[in-house]
């Protein structure tokens, strides 16, 4: 067990991610990697309350924005086996200003099996566990958060959610409780995210019928096989 360690790693002589954490326990450390390659590489590490700040624009290995991916991908970057994380600050930083922060983060990531890896399905279930008090997604104008996060790996691979709130200025706020999603995508080329099979307990949305056509790259989502119980629609034209 050690106290007060960071972790960085650099792309042209600027920090491109970082951990820092008050305490970590390390089994398997590998001492040539990180003498000689400047590489932590170790069988299990066990990070206590660590800030992590991970930038998935430098990530050359995966291209999609799958969020399970990206998770998985913490662990690839410090080539850890098996990777625990405890009551952590997780920040994700995509390319167009797109960010996701997971504050009150304890999660499990399967590094080896990461980078074994070729399809989807394998990479999701790289990620162990994954639990959140509280996750903010910034993209364009448009707002996410999440409240009371869990997920458990496995055939199913769903994240739960106590509440789900969407906010885009006046033009858009869902409120969601009870939800479940399968499969969440953040493309940052173009600003929009898809979220794949969702439902939910209970949820209020609020919509403009028509909203502004003449805007340019602005942010925006999709919903794809949406199952929702009592549920209050109120759309409403520009202007009145």
């Amino acid at each position: 067990s050690l106290s007060n360690f960071t972790y960085k790693e650099l792309e042209d002589g600027k920090t491109s991610n970082s951990v820092s954490m008050p305490q970590f326990e390390l089994q398997g450390l590998s001492w040539d990697n990180l003498v000689f390659d400047q590489q932590l590489k170790a069988e299990r590490v066990t990070l206590y309350r660590p800030v992590i700040n991970y930038s998935v624009a430098n990530n050359k290995r995966f291209k999609s924005g799958d969020v399970f991916q990206t998770l998985a991908g913490i662990g690839n970057f410090m080539q850890l086996d098996n990777l625990n994380i405890n009551n952590g600050q997780v920040n994700l930083f995509f390319k167009n200003n797109t960010e996701l922060r997971l504050e009150n983060a304890s999660m499990s990531v399967l590094g080896k099996r990461l980078v074994g890896s070729r399809r989807v399905t394998n990479i999701q279930r790289s990620v162990n566990e994954l639990f959140f008090k509280q996750g903010f997604l910034k993209m364009g104008g448009i707002t996410t958060s999440l409240t009371d996060v869990n997920f458990t790996g496995g055939a199913s691979n769903q994240l739960h959610a106590g509440n789900v709130e969407v906010k885009n200025k006046n033009e858009l706020n869902i409120n969601a409780t009870g939800v479940v999603i399968q499969s969440m995508i953040i493309d940052d080329d173009i600003q929009h995210t898809l979220i794949s099979g969702i439902r939910w307990n209970k949820a209020d949305i609020r919509l403009s019928v028509f909203p502004d056509q003449n805007k340019k790259n602005t942010a925006g989502f999709t919903l794809k096989k949406i199952e929702g119980g009592n549920t209050t629609i109120l759309a409403a034209d520009r202007g009145k």
